[in-house]
Formats: C-alpha cells, structure tokens, sequence
C-alpha cells in the first residue's frame, strides 16, 4: 500500500520537506488563477503567481454549455499552467473549479479535456466549501485582520459571504450572483446608465435578502474583501480620494456615479484599471453596494488571500496529517450517534482486504484507503431516520451533507459507496465519475463483503480471510468450521455472490 494507517484510524501521508513546491489552481468564472509556494522553515513562501482573465462565466450558451471559444481560450491557458506545472508532483498540486463548471451542463466532457491539458486532476467545489478555503486564505495571508470578521468575495458567477472568528468560519453561504453574470444581465450590450445601475443593485440585493439576518445578529471588528473586484474598488476610491484606508458606502456611490458618467464600459477611464476589469466593474459595484446596503456595512478593507491561497494550506494540512475531512467525517459520526465499535470491526475488514487485493486490482492509490475508511464510518448514518431502506437515507445524507473538505465529485463517491453497500449492484456506467469507475466497483465489491461480514456485529474477531482476484472475480478462502459456526453468513455470502453475477463478476467462496 502507498499509505499506512495510524492509531487513530487516518490515512498517513507523505509528510512536506524543505524545499518542496506546492501549487494551486482556481478556474474561476472570470480569470484562472495559479499561485506556487515554496516550504521552508514551517511556513509557505509564494513564488509565482499568474492570472489570466477567461471570462468562462460569460461562455455559457443558451442551453448551459461552455461554447467551443470559451473552451478554447481556457485550454489554451490550462496547457500554460500545466508547462510551469510539469514537475509537481500529483499529490502537491490541487486544482478546482467553481460557479460556471458547477452550472455548466457539458462541465465533465470539459473537465476531461482540461485535465488533459492541464496534466492533473480537476475538483469541482461546491458553493459552502469555496467559502471556507476563501475564509482560510484570508485567515493565513492577512492575520492582522484578526478577531470576528466578515469576509465577502466576488466571483464571476457567485459571490461568497463568510462570517467567522479568528481562523474559525462560522457562517459561510454562497450566493448566485457574480460580476461576470451580473453583466450579462444587464450591461452585455456595455452601456451605462442609472436606471440599469439601479436594476443591477436590485437584483443582487434579492440574492442577499435571504441570508443577511443570520449575519447581522453578529457584530463583528473587521468587514474583508477578497480577491480582485474588492482589491479594484478599494484602490480605486482610495486614488480619487473618495476614501481613506478601505472602502465606505458612500465612496461607493460615487464610484458608481463616476461609472454612469462614461455611459459605456469601453469609455471607462479610471487609474490603474485594465480593460478586462473594467468590462465586470459596473456589476461588481452594484453587487458591493447592495452587500453594504443591508449588511450595514460602515468601511471595507481589502485583504490579501482568497480561494487559491486557502487550497495552498488547506493541502499543506492534507500533507502534514491535519485533512479537515477527517474531522467533517467525525462531526458527523457524533450528530448520527454512529455505533464505534461497528464502524472499527467494518474498517479493519476492508482496509485488511483491500491491502490483499491492491496491486492487483490498481487500488494502490490513497484515495481508495480514505473512500473505504470513511465509507466505514459514515455507512450507518441512515439509521437515524430508519431502519427500513437505510442504506437510502446514509445517500441521501452523505450526497447532501455540507461536507468540508470534501469535492462535490469526492462526496458524490463517498455517498454512491455508502448508498450500494447493501442489496442489488448498481451498474458500472452508473457509478459517479471523477476517479475510474471500474476501481470504483472494485471497492465496493471489498466494501460490501466488509460489511456483510460484520451484519451480526458480533464483537469477536473473524478468522483469517485470504482474498485474491482477476479482473472479474474474487476468491475468498475462509475456514471451514467458522463458515459452519455462521451459517448466515454464509447464506449472505451465498446472496452476494448472486448480486455480483447480475454483472458478470465471479464471488467464488473456498472452503479451508
């Protein structure tokens, strides 16, 4: 196996060296972004960074398809990325992607190509975990912000809003509404005025409306704002002398009104703002004016940090044994009231089988360690709403669970094995793409036998179970006079191995 277990039941990664690169990838709705670190001396010390503007957000066609440019501007930029990334190592580089590739409805074919070009596996985020790798970024990079804050940042197609204290979020939503899409809305010809102004901050206020109580019942020391409409605005105001030291609402009304007055997006003229910024800076003023508007906001700061920096220490973290979906699963295992000891009888079984049958069967991989393991833990949670169908309701919760850490393919897989532990195989074409679903059908093969091994929750241990296999089968060796001893197992066995030939794979039970 690639990765040990420890005491407590966490996948052992390779630990970082001094020296070692980490990369970080965002595909925005608006611009990719790439950052490099370099560890050294317990911290991590940017070495490059490169940002090109994309507008994928914008290559959305009528039917939710990234058009054939947009794709091409964005793999010609990915095979860029991928040149100054060629001699990172898969486990130190993270890649993920947000609003457009989550709407998108051609985003896996997409993903395929892009990953292609890239040379490294790409994650889609779900709106709550963009958040929170957001609220880290700005924890790391600007710790003189410290204390309890609100965090808001501007995406092309979603803007994320993240209440919290020192390093810890707390309240985190994402809101559909972004300066790329607020664009399309309602400057996609480019012309300004007030009355269409005046829409735009409708419209994002309607977006707000549904979760701004929840904030304002906090008070808070610090209003942040990420990445580059903020950074933009901020500077911008700042120059005119509209504002010192961040960003006030009525220095936003006057950006506004100074924005009306070029009455086209290509007039615009302002100090330091380049072309690509100031095509989105109308509907990026609208979104920051309704966000002040009713969160009652007296000034925003600008803070360095923000998703591409959060997924840098959110993969140091991962490297150094600290993977926050470790203590997501946990969290989890106490709201469910999961039974322990069943769940460390399941997982000794599996991770014992699956180190029997890895090289075989290209398990080696990490990843499938931390699927069964956490597949393990989480396999009984349905329980809590009933017991008939609860394999159903352990999908339902694990595929809708706001999951930190996790991908939004990554939970998928981590649902599909819980959901599929028990009664009839789905097939292969219908397992979650993101990692090979013949691998994928390999471990729920020694997941299944895990768990239906286990079905008598008898604390004692099981004999010695020799496993081997081909592509299409498993032998499993067991002694004799256990199987004798448990005779529904056995019968269990029995069933299993008529489910697994529904598609072709052979479960063949040997006596010893």
């Amino acid at each position: 196996m690639s990765l040990g277990a420890t005491s407590s039941g966490h996948t052992q990664n390779s630990s970082l060296q001094t020296g070692d690169v980490l990369a970080a990838v965002d595909l925005g709705s608006n611009s990719f972004h790439m950052v490099i670190a370099r560890y050294e001396g317990e911290r991590l010390h940017i070495i490059d960074k490169l940002r090109e503007s994309i507008r994928l957000g914008a290559g959305l066609d009528e039917k939710h398809n990234i058009t054939l440019d947009a794709q091409d501007r964005a793999l010609a930029c990915l095979q860029r990325f991928g040149q100054r990334l060629r001699d990172c190592s898969a486990s130190k580089v993270r890649v993920v992607g947000t609003n457009t590739l989550r709407r998108a409805a051609n985003s896996q074919f997409f993903i395929q190509k892009a990953q292609e070009a890239l040379g490294h596996e790409i994650e889609i985020v779900s709106g709550i975990e963009e958040a929170r790798l957001i609220y880290s970024g700005v924890s790391h990079f600007s710790p003189h912000y410290a204390g309890k804050r609100v965090v808001m940042d501007i995406g092309g197609g979603s803007t994320e809003v993240i209440y919290g204290e020192n390093e810890i979020p707390k309240l985190m939503e994402s809101v559909s509404v972004g300066c790329v899409y607020l664009s399309q809305l309602y400057f996609s010809d480019g012309k300004l005025n007030a009355k269409r102004m005046h829409k735009a901050v409708t419209h994002a206020a309607r977006e707000f409306e549904p979760i701004y109580l929840k904030y304002i019942q906090h008070s808070w020391d610090h209003v942040i704002g990420a990445s580059g409409t903020a950074r933009a605005a901020i500077r911008l105001v700042q120059d005119m002398g509209w504002s010192v030291n961040g960003m006030t609402l009525e220095s936003l009304y006057k950006l506004k009104n100074a924005l009306i007055e070029f009455e086209h997006v290509d007039n615009i003229s302002l100090p330091d703002l380049s072309a690509d910024r100031a095509a989105i800076l109308p509907a990026g003023v609208a979104i920051l004016i309704a966000f002040f508007e009713m969160f009652n906001v007296d000034i925003m700061r600008y803070a360095e940090g923000a998703l591409r920096e959060g997924l840098l220490y959110d993969q140091w973290d991962r490297l150094q044994n600290r993977d926050v979906r470790y203590l997501t699963i946990n969290a989890l295992k106490k709201q469910y009231s999961i039974d322990l000891e069943q769940v460390n009888r399941v997982r000794k079984t599996s991770l014992d089988l699956l180190e029997q049958v890895a090289d075989a069967w290209g398990l080696t991989d990490g990843r499938y360690q931390r699927l069964l393991h956490w597949g393990s833990e989480l396999y009984e949670v349905g329980l809590s709403l009933s017991h008939s169908q609860y394999h159903k309701h352990s999908h339902y919760i694990v595929a809708n669970a706001d999951m930190a850490g996790f991908s939004r393919s990554g939970q998928q897989i981590l649902a599909h094995l819980v959901g599929h532990h028990r009664r009839r195989v789905p097939t292969i074409e219908n397992f979650p793409l993101g990692i090979d679903q013949q691998k994928q059908f390999h471990a729920l093969v020694i997941f299944r036998i895990a768990c239906l091994l286990h079905r008598s929750r008898l604390d004692q241990e099981l004999p010695v179970i020799i496993a081997s296999v081909s592509e299409n089968k498993m032998t499993l060796e067991i002694p004799t006079m256990w199987l004798d001893q448990n005779t529904l197992t056995l019968a269990d066995l029995e069933q299993e191995q008529n489910y697994l030939a529904d598609h072709l794979f052979q479960l063949k039970l040997v006596k010893v």
